[in-house]
């Protein structure tokens, strides 16, 4: 079956979409105009998809993690943002999420944080206190939560909604015992912060690191144990998986500077075997940190089955990823995240938001969606991506089996204090099926370079003594707008980076002696001939 886009136009089925709305990035020091959005699309939840609050500070270069304290005041100051409250008076959306390096006290933090258990108290308390009135508090698990915060494992948990149950669609159940019809949703919220290894020291072994650290873990083996044996008993229509850090990404080669699930090679095929089980039906991925919003798209293959010719040969299956970042601050409006941080002057950020569009259309990043048809609602075309605030929706057409992701951001087309959208910024619509069958490959993709990828795998696997997760028979993923060489991690930022510095720094000063040089050509001419 091809990979298409169906039709986005809405559904008359039912007077209220069943929707799940995503946020990341998000700033207590900072305006937040995206509260009315977000309540006006009247969702069943709104999920956290990392930094719901800011609790580190950056000030000159120099990184400070948070305190106890900090931890406590920065929580406490995003529960009185008032559009936040009018969220919280909500009845119908529970408030759910995971974490992200921000709202867990420390910039690119990991299992070494000294107050990491505090932060994690301090972050069950936030999300207990964001449900407070809500009629389904207390079908939200917080003992099973609570459990995992004390016993020191971290804030990873699951919901589940099934929306055959109309006015209260949360069902009270991780082990999927209970029967779901052909409508619901399992939400899995993993925590890549709490166990997380350390990044190596920067520029160590920097071509090495091109492949990545096969040492390095996101989850620990608690974690691993409860997602995998969740995962494998879901019965769920549609299977979300929601992490901080981007997953399908590989840009960078360095974690400390830009932080992905490619820089742990291991962690990131655990992940996609466990999203490819046969069991799980039409898998998606959440993501945050980026302070931009993404569609992204991997295509994955067993190689064992090209190599043996099975009836499978050659077939793959698709994951999509949504990074949803940035309610506050992001690339294309401000970079300022607010008092304890240092903000850049308004020319430096005219010149990131430049780099980020040309790093966007160079080519470079092949998990980048691309989309030549006929715009959806009147969003983006071409290239996915959107550097404006934004916030994510999946609404769910169960009739026409299909999940639609929309970006929302705020409409400024009619005055700037529009408080709703009136199209999204993004728009894509997958059927059920696109997510959970094989297909024939149709585009760049062949499947030597999925046995390449293997390949290089195992011999990453067993430099680490890690072997055992990497089998022949194991779906390999990679960019399905084709394979790129690892210098391109560093070509790639550098172009962008190198084309906005021409034009918006050498170009200020040449073109003014260019301009002088013409001038005296023009009323001097004699005087310059040779």
């Amino acid at each position: 079956m091809a990979f298409s886009t169906p039709s986005t136009a809405e559904s008359s089925s039912s007077s209220t979409p069943d929707r799940i709305l995503f946020g990341s990035c998000n700033s207590q020091f900072q305006p937040q105009p995206l509260w009315p959005t977000i309540i006006s699309r009247n969702a069943s939840a709104f999920v956290w998809a990392g930094d719901a609050y800011y609790s580190d500070s950056k000030k000159h270069g120099v990184e400070s993690a948070a305190t106890p304290e900090l931890l406590a005041q920065s929580s406490q100051a995003q529960l009185d943002q008032l559009g936040y409250q009018e969220l919280m008076k909500q009845e119908r959306t529970a408030i759910i999420g995971t974490w992200d390096d921000h709202d867990f006290g420390i910039n690119n933090g990991d299992a070494q944080y000294p107050w990491k258990q505090k932060a994690a108290e301090e972050y069950l308390t936030f999300l207990r206190d964001s449900n407070r009135n809500k009629k389904n508090d207390e079908k939200l698990q917080w003992p099973i939560l609570e459990s995992r915060v004390n016993n020191r494992k971290g804030v990873y948990s699951m919901v589940v909604f099934d929306f055959e149950r109309e006015g209260d669609p949360l069902v009270v159940d991780e082990s999927f015992s209970t029967p779901l019809s052909n409508r619901s949703v399992a939400i899995f919220l993993l925590d890549v912060r709490y166990n997380k290894t350390p990044w190596k020291a920067p520029w160590n072994g920097v071509f090495q690191d091109l492949y990545g650290d096969y040492e390095g873990d996101f989850l620990g083996k608690d974690q691993w144990e409860w997602f995998e044996a969740s995962i494998s008993k879901s019965t769920a229509r549609v299977n979300i998986v929601v992490t901080g850090l981007q997953v399908h990404t590989d840009r960078f080669f360095e974690g400390k500077i830009v932080e992905e699930w490619s820089r742990f090679p291991l962690s990131q095929h655990r992940l996609y075997q466990n999203l490819l089980r046969p069991n799980v039906r039409s898998p998606l991925i959440v993501s945050g940190d980026v302070h931009m919003a993404e569609l992204l798209r991997r295509d994955c293959q067993r190689p064992h089955d090209w190599k043996q010719q099975t009836v499978n040969a050659g077939v793959m299956r698709s994951l999509v990823e949504v990074t949803t970042s940035g309610m506050t601050h992001s690339w294309g409006s401000s970079v300022c995240i607010g008092e304890t941080f240092t903000c850049i002057p308004t020319y430096a950020q005219w010149f990131t938001s430049f780099a980020m569009h040309v790093a966007h259309i160079n080519h470079g990043w092949r998990n980048l969606i691309d989309n030549n048809g006929p715009p959806q609602e009147g969003a983006k075309r071409r290239v996915q991506y959107t550097l404006d605030l934004n916030f994510a929706e999946f609404e769910f057409d169960w009739e026409n089996e299909q999940v639609k992701a929309r970006l929302w951001g705020i409409d400024s087309s009619d005055n700037e204090e529009a408080s709703t959208a009136k199209r999204p910024l993004l728009s894509n619509a997958w059927k059920f099926d696109q997510l959970s069958v094989s297909f024939q490959p149709t585009g760049k993709l062949k499947s030597k370079d999925f046995q390449r990828q293997l390949e290089q795998l195992q011999v990453g696997a067993l430099e680490a003594n890690q072997g055992s997760l990497v089998t022949e028979n194991d779906w390999i993923c990679l960019p399905h707008r084709g394979t790129m060489p690892p210098y391109v991690k560093l070509i790639g930022p550098l172009s962008a980076l190198g084309l906005s510095f021409t034009i918006f720094y050498l170009g200020p000063i040449i073109l003014p002696l260019l301009l002088l040089f013409v001038l005296v050509r023009k009323f001097y001419p004699q005087k310059l001939k040779i």
